[in-house]
């Protein structure tokens, strides 16, 4: 609208959670990109970090090194025309009351990727470095609510350093050893897509559209192979293709988080939506993380459905409970701090493709979550997997049970 050119793009890191689109714009524009020295990246870019800078206009932008998040992090400033500073970036460093976790590259067996030696980088980023700016200055993190990059509950787009200050415990934690214990207890689950997410941003990802198009479309869903069903559960549990998984595209949670929490980086897939604005959202949303070039093809949902999801006789549940099985898909930090039935299993959904086939017997299995988003997508995952046995979905209901 105002015909500016871009020049520049900045990583403040390698991103996990969402492919990022800065090979596409450095190609398109012919912008630079500005990263860490620490990054190991397969494309041209200019290293940013402490001391580096550059002037756009007649503000200058200077970086950070800030790790914690990852060894390679970084915040960006700006200052005036004056060298007043203005605002600061700061990724997944600095979160509204909340820091960026430090244990996603725990398992990879790089020097100073433990969960321990991040934690402890990440408190002299905020001790001694981002502590030092002023209290007014303005903090625009890369996330807010809902992101697994932290535990931050806040949805405010912007705080400031004294804010944070007073209120993030990041801050008010001063004992290393207290905030390292603070910072790592209860982290929410790393989902299986998260590590190629990382990979697909330091190759530097293909161009968006030219990947969407290049998709074949309208199969014929066969036996064999991974099919996730878009639809919703209602329509799901109606009828559906035997096998088929169900991960709903339907706007409340974030889909895409979900398929790469059940789909993992190395397998690849089909898509079954119920027309083909709903195939062509759902290709969209695979592509945010990187998973376009694992989608076969996608299909669309007919009158052909071998299966309906079996519908559950509480009475007969409630006569005979130990003739059933209670799976609670939450994750484990929430089964531990409140358990809805004594009896029941904790089977985390992130794993349940690798603990579901450790079963007993064959007792009918009712799964269950919080809010039943979760316990939809599990319940196709176990029925996949038990084809003989009866799988009961108790969706957004568990509430009324919690006190049975």
């Amino acid at each position: 609208e105002n015909n500016a050119k871009i020049t520049a793009v900045i990583l403040t890191h390698p991103h996990a959670d969402y492919v990022s689109g800065h090979a596409e714009i450095a190609r398109t524009t012919g912008a630079n990109i500005y990263m860490s020295k620490l990054s190991n990246t397969q494309f041209e870019r200019k290293n940013f970090d402490t001391g580096n800078s550059f002037m756009l206009g007649q503000c200058k932008i200077s970086a950070l090194n800030t790790p914690g998040h990852t060894p390679d992090s970084i915040c960006v400033l700006l200052c005036n025309p004056e060298g007043e500073k203005h605002a600061v970036f700061t990724g997944d460093t600095l979160l509204v009351g909340d820091v960026g976790r430090p244990d996603l590259l725990d398992t990879t067996g790089l020097q100073g990727t433990s969960r321990e030696e991040l934690a402890a980088a990440m408190y002299n980023s905020i001790h001694k470095v981002l502590a030092a700016l002023p209290d007014a200055l303005k903090v625009y993190p890369g996330h807010g609510a809902g992101s697994l990059c932290g535990k931050a509950k806040s949805k405010d787009a912007v705080t400031t350093i004294g804010r944070e200050r007073i209120s993030n415990y990041a801050f008010t934690t001063k004992n290393k050893d207290e905030f390292i214990e603070e910072l790592l207890d209860g982290q929410p689950f790393v989902p299986h897509y998260f590590m190629h997410c990382v990979e697909t941003n330091l190759q530097g990802a293909p161009d968006y559209p030219k990947s969407i198009k290049e998709l074949p479309l309208y199969a014929d869903v066969i036996s064999g192979g991974i099919w996730v069903d878009v639809r919703s559960s209602e329509k799901y549990k109606k009828g559906h293709f035997t096998g088929v998984l169900n991960i709903p595209n339907n706007g409340e949670k974030p889909f895409e988080t979900w398929l790469g929490a059940v789909i993992r980086p190395n397998e690849h897939f089909y898509i079954i939506a119920e027309n083909s604005a709903g195939l062509y959202d759902a290709l969209e949303r695979a592509a945010k993380i990187g998973y376009d070039t694992h989608i076969k093809a996608g299909a669309l949902a007919n009158e052909q459905h071998s299966s309906k999801s079996p519908e559950l006789d509480e009475k007969k549940w409630f006569r005979n409970p130990e003739k059933f099985r209670l799976w609670d898909v939450r994750n484990e930090d929430e089964f531990e701090y409140f358990s809805y039935f004594e009896q029941s299993k904790n089977k985390p959904l992130p794993n349940l493709r690798d603990t579901a086939p450790e079963t007993e017997d064959n007792r009918p299995i009712i799964v269950f979550c919080g809010e039943g988003y979760r316990s939809t997508i599990a319940s196709s995952v176990v029925a996949a997997l038990h084809p003989n046995v009866p799988v009961y979905d108790f969706g957004n209901r568990i509430e009324e049970f919690a006190d049975i």
